[in-house]
């Protein structure tokens, strides 16, 4: 292949590899924005009516195939109309260790109260603990390793057009 062949090559996987990871950073900026207001929604306090773990196949992992999603049923009013949730946090994916499942459930044993934080234009949509803006780092990650890629093909180009070999 000439070099103007390889040249062309270059920019495409350039033009690629940015892309996607110019998707992948504003996916994780719209992720972060997206915690940092979930994290603060107003808040009014809830009474708890029953807290479970729902065992679920996930697949297979350090503490077996099985992940545990806490479930605590709470009830909340909200401008005098009364709403039941049962979400613990944002996205709940649960938790693969039984025991730190159950150190969390045990936060909010049936009768008591906790703070509900609700969605103000949704207030049907509730958690008990809200995310933190860090998020996750995958996305942002993947990004960086996407766009280093994307450099190394645009250098590639610029050599292989400068008459250099490879």
């Amino acid at each position: 292949m000439g070099n103007a062949g390889q040249f062309h090559e270059g920019l495409v996987l350039f033009a690629i590899f940015t892309a996607i990871g110019l998707g992948f950073l504003f996916l994780d900026r719209w992720y972060r924005r997206a915690l940092a207001a979930k994290g603060r929604w107003p808040t009014v306090e809830g009474t708890i009516i029953s807290a479970s773990l729902k065992k679920v196949l996930r697949g297979t992992g350090v503490y077996g195939p099985y992940t545990h999603v806490p479930e605590v049923r709470n009830q909340y009013v909200v401008d005098g109309q009364r709403y039941e949730g049962n979400r613990v946090g944002y996205g709940d994916w649960g938790i693969s260790d039984a025991a730190e499942a159950r150190k969390l459930l045990n936060q909010y044993p049936p009768g008591s109260t906790a703070l509900v934080h609700y969605d103000r234009a949704k207030p049907r949509v509730a958690v008990l603990q809200t995310p933190k803006a860090t998020g996750c780092t995958f996305p942002l990650i993947l990004a960086v390793i996407l766009l280093f890629f994307g450099a190394i093909s645009l250098a590639g180009a610029i050599f292989s057009l400068a008459g250099g070999h490879g």
